[in-house]
This record gives structure tokens, sequence and C-alpha cells, in this order.
């Protein structure tokens, strides 16, 4: 095969393609952010994204560290090629987790589905998720909450 007037084996064209569309997939979320005009940490290794530092530090540590790299409500990092939207804000997750749960009821599946792990209630999802809720909330009203006593 001949590019540019140089002889390139076929093997060498094929690795580079074969190259070039794995990088592209890769990188192909990390300008999401960017997109929906996110503030965000740039994530530079393909496949990876912050996941070498999720690993060497604590989540807690790192969401303050961005916290103070970003000041506004959100910011985006990446868990390998997945967007992950950070909020910040502890008013906004109160809206986001009370006042608007039915558009955010679904988390991030970490639990296999089959699993008896499956039925927690921080896993569950959808209709069942609904269900569970409307069984669970008049348990935690905040009268209900104030006759809580220490077991000593």
């Amino acid at each position: 095969m001949e590019i540019l007037g140089l002889e390139v084996p076929l093997w060498v064209s094929l690795t580079t393609i074969l190259l070039s569309l794995l990088y592209w997939y890769g990188t192909s979320t990390f300008n999401t952010f960017k997109k929906m005009g996110v503030p965000y940490q740039p994530a530079y290794i393909p496949f990876v994204g912050h996941m070498i530092e999720l690993m060497t530090m604590s989540v807690s540590r790192l969401h303050e560290k961005y916290v103070k790299e970003f000041p506004g409500k959100v910011f985006g990092i990446f868990q390998g090629r997945t967007p992950v939207l950070q909020v910040a804000d502890a008013e906004f997750v109160k809206e986001v987790t009370i006042k608007e749960f039915s558009s955010f009821m679904n988390r991030r599946p970490l639990i296999d589905e089959d699993s008896i792990a499956a039925n927690h209630v921080a896993a569950i999802t959808n209709d069942h998720w609904k269900h569970i809720r409307t069984l669970l909330t008049p348990t935690f009203t905040s009268g209900k909450l104030k006759q809580v006593r220490i077991i000593e």
C-alpha cells in the first residue's frame, strides 16, 4: 500500500486505523461537559478519565478538591469514559433528591440485579423504587423522628 509516495505495509495501516478508532472511542465523551457549559476537570487518558485519582484518593477528598477548584453548584469529572455530574451545593442536592425525586429516581447500577443486595433501597429503580418510597415516607416523618430515643 502506498501513502504519500511511501510504501507502507498493510498491517501498519490497519494497526494505525484501529488505534485511531480506539483513541477516538476512548475519548469521545470527554467533551460532554464542554458542550453543556458545565465546568469540569479535563480527562486526558482514554478509557481512564479520573479513575487514577479515584484510586489514589478517597472520593470525599477528591470531591472536596474539586469543590474548591470549581466554586459553582455543579462540576464534571469522568469515571472511565462515563461523564459524572458532581453536585457541590447542599441546597441543590436537597432539591434534586427531595423536591424533584420523580425526575431523578434512578441511580447508576452498582449491584448485580440478580443479587439479594439489588433490593436495597439505594439500588432499586423505577416503579419498585416509587412503591418502596411510598411505604417508607410515612415512617420517617418529622414527628416520628423526634420520638426516636438513644438506646444506652
